[in-house]
């Protein structure tokens, strides 16, 4: 049992000795849930280990791993009598009969089941170490030496003291050995000065303690924490220097690199004051001609602006007939989208339902020979219309859909209106009885001719 207050270097010397026996180094692992049955099944994994394979272990466990008393309890038992009761099940037993008997046999003791268990559990008590590392704080260790006995009777007990002046020295000489950039003086007086701050640390602990009754505990982590942090602030500040050093390194430069160029510049500005002289003299000159330029200029602007009166006069003149003709496009607007419409209802069908008649009415006729003279083919007989106008559906209806009315002559709308469009017989509701689609396409010649 290895007693001393957290940071000692419990753990890490029982490593150590371990390593050094060639033993095998075990601890229980504390997970969500665990509980006595985990810590038995360990417990047997170790001892059959130990008994029947006969390998070397070193059993480790802290006084935090141990979450419940029934740890401490069965531990008790097996260093007393070299079993924990009621552990080995009848397979268990079975196991280690088959697994010791070839040890009698070799040892010359007879193999009856009781030679056998008791060989086992020499062999548990010989190979299973059981290491504890526990902490004098508090009344947790006295109320469980006091419980249980064979931690006391059965276990040797190694009290972790404060380490001495010299072994602290020699420690922080080690482990600042590794510094760079410091002489061995200063090296010496670091070490020194990190074993007197410990010391006083301990020193002024025990005073505490005295006055106040409280204790403060210094450990040998807390002193290596002391040289890593020395370590590390000192990484920090020399970082810290580097980049200062740098910057005003490059700050320096900057201002050599400047001063030499304002040096070049000065003999630059000595070399061209002559030619700025000059220049002034010449802009001097050049000042008379740009104001006699001036005067010219601003009659030359007097004139401009009359002009541009004049031309904005016409302008907002234009803008007004401008207005006006938007006036009258928009009124005339929707007699275009009234033609556009009728020839929306219109179809290749009807068309070539109409193109099928061998005779139509004359109100019929009079439209076709109206579409006909609009389209530029100017056909007065029905044949004629058929084979010319008519000939190809689709190619006429292109031209009605892309039929532009502004394009077409006044010559032509004016024989249009007087043949056609103002005639009485030129009604579209009168000729829907004899063609639908002859009507549609008077109410297009209708619509194109208002627009």
């Amino acid at each position: 049992m290895l007693i001393g207050v957290g940071g000692s270097g419990k753990q890490s010397l029982l490593k150590l000795c371990s390593y050094m026996r060639s033993m095998e180094f075990r601890q229980i692992e504390i997970t969500k849930g665990y509980g006595i049955d985990n810590f038995l099944e360990f417990m047997k994994e170790l001892m059959k280990s130990s008994g029947i394979e006969g390998n070397g272990i070193s059993f480790t466990m802290t006084d935090t791993q141990i979450i419940d008393e029934s740890f401490i309890e069965n531990l008790n038992n097996l260093l007393n009598t070299g079993e924990i009761p009621n552990l080995m099940l009848p397979e268990d037993k079975d196991e280690i009969i088959s697994g010791v008997r070839p040890l009698c046999a070799e040892r010359k003791i007879v193999d009856t089941v009781d030679n056998i268990n008791g060989l086992f559990i020499d062999r548990v008590r010989e190979m299973l170490h059981i290491c504890l590392c526990m902490s004098p704080v508090g009344d947790t260790l006295r109320i469980r030496c006091r419980q249980f006995p064979s931690l006391v009777n059965c276990m040797t007990l190694d009290y972790f003291s404060s380490w001495p002046e010299q072994a602290l020295l020699d420690v922080s000489t080690m482990k600042l050995a590794e510094l760079e950039d410091v002489s061995e003086e200063v090296r010496k007086g670091l070490a020194l000065m990190c074993m007197k701050i410990h010391r006083s640390v301990e020193v002024t602990s025990d005073v505490f303690y005295a006055e106040l009754r409280r204790k403060v505990y210094t450990t040998p982590k807390s002193y290596l924490d002391l040289i890593s942090l020395y370590d590390k602030v000192l990484a920090i500040k020399r970082d810290i220097f580097h980049k200062n050093k740098n910057r005003l390194a490059i700050g320096l430069k900057k201002l050599n690199d400047t001063n030499a160029e304002i040096a070049i510049l000065s003999e630059n500005i000595k070399e061209m004051t002559p030619k700025l002289e000059t220049k002034n003299k010449e802009l001097e000159v050049a000042l008379v001609v740009v104001n006699a330029d001036k005067e010219v200029a601003a009659e030359k602007e007097k004139f401009v602006s009359g002009e541009a009166e004049i031309v904005n006069k016409k302008a907002t003149e234009s803008q007004a007939i401008a207005d006006d003709c938007q006036i009258v496009l928009d009124a005339a607007m929707p007699m275009l989208n009234a033609a556009k419409k009728a020839l929306s209802e219109l179809d290749s069908k009807m068309i070539t339902e109409v193109k099928s008649f061998s005779t139509i009415s004359p109100n019929v006729l009079v439209v076709v020979q109206c579409v006909s003279l609009l389209l530029g083919d100017n056909k007065k007989e029905w044949k004629d219309i058929k084979k010319v106008t008519l000939n190809n559906v689709n190619e006429f209806m292109n031209k009605l859909m892309n039929y532009d009315v502004k394009k077409t002559k006044e010559a032509v709308w004016k024989k249009a209106r007087d043949n056609f469009i103002n005639k009485e017989d030129f009604e579209p509701e009168n000729i829907k009885s004899s063609s639908v689609a002859a009507a549609t396409l008077a109410v297009w010649c209708i619509s194109c001719s208002k627009y």
